[in-house]
C-alpha cells in the first residue's frame, strides 16, 4: 500500500513510558509528508513531460516515417522518370534514325530519277544536234549541187553566144521563133548584145532545166520538258 503526504501527517503513535518527544515526532513527520508530497508533485509533473515528450517523439516519428517515405517515394519517381527518359530518348533517336534513312532513301531516289532525266536530255540534245548537223550538211549540198547548175547553165549560154553569129553569116536569118517557156525556177542570163542580130534559138535543155529543190530532212523530235522531282 502507498503511503502518501496525508497518511504520514496524520499517523499516529502509542504513547509510552520514557518515549520519545511528540513534538519533535510530529514535526519531522510533517517535514518527511512535505518532502514526500514535493517528490510526488515532481514525480508528476516529470511524468507528464514524459508523457508530452513521448507525444512529440511519437509526431517526430511519424515525420520521420513520413519523410522517410517521401524520400523513398521522391527517389522511386526519379529512377522511374530516368528511366522513361531513357527509353524516351532511345525512342525518339530510334525514330530520328529511321526518318533520316527514309529521307536518304527518298533523297537517293530523287537523284537517280534526276540523272535518268540529265542522260535522256543529253541523249536528246545529241540526237538534236545530229539532226541538225544532217539538216545543214543536206543544205550545203543542195547549196553545191545548185551553185554547179548555174556554173553549167552559164557556160552553155556562153556557148550559144560564140555559135550563133557564126551560123548567121552561113545562112540566111530566119524568122525570128518563139522561145518555149522555161522552169520558173531557172535563173535568167541577159545575152550580151552583137553587132549582127542572132536567129533565136531554141535554148539547150541545160539551161531550161528547173533547180532542185532541196531536200527537206524529217524534223528532229521536240524534247520533253524535264520533270520537276516531287
Amino acid at each position: 500500500m502507498r503511503i502518501t503526504p496525508l497518511d504520514v501527517r496524520k499517523q499516529e503513535f502509542r504513547r509510552a513510558m520514557r518515549g520519545l518527544d511528540a513534538d519533535e515526532v510530529y514535526a519531522f513527520l510533517a517535514t518527511v509528508a512535505d518532502e514526500y508530497e514535493a517528490v510526488l508533485n515532481d514525480n508528476k509533473a516529470l511524468r507528464e513531460r514524459l508523457l508530452e515528450l513521448d507525444d512529440k517523439v511519437q509526431e517526430y516519428r511519424a515525420m520521420e516515417k513520413t519523410l522517410r517515405d517521401t524520400l523513398l517515394t521522391a527517389e522511386r519517381v526519379t529512377v522511374e522518370a530516368r528511366e522513361n527518359a531513357r527509353r524516351e530518348a532511345n525512342l525518339i533517336v530510334k525514330e530520328a534514325q529511321v526518318e533520316a534513312e527514309k529521307a536518304l532513301r527518298d533523297i537517293r531516289g530523287e537523284a537517280m530519277k534526276l540523272r535518268q532525266q540529265i542522260q535522256q536530255l543529253r541523249a536528246q540534245r545529241e540526237s538534236y544536234l545530229a539532226q541538225m548537223r544532217l539538216l545543214v550538211e543536206s543544205h550545203l549540198k543542195f547549196i553545191d549541187s545548185a551553185v554547179e547548175d548555174f556554173r553549167r547553165q552559164d557556160r552553155d549560154i556562153a556557148d550559144l553566144d560564140v555559135t550563133e553569129p557564126s551560123r548567121a553569116g552561113r545562112s540566111p536569118a530566119a524568122p525570128p521563133q518563139a522561145a518555149p517557156p522555161q522552169a520558173a525556177s531557172a535563173p535568167t542570163t541577159p545575152t550580151p548584145a552583137t553587132d549582127v542580130t542572132p536567129t533565136p534559138a531554141a535554148p539547150d535543155a541545160a539551161a531550161t532545166r528547173a533547180v532542185p529543190s532541196p531536200p527537206t530532212p524529217a524534223a528532229p523530235d521536240a524534247a520533253p520538258a524535264p520533270t520537276a522531282p516531287t
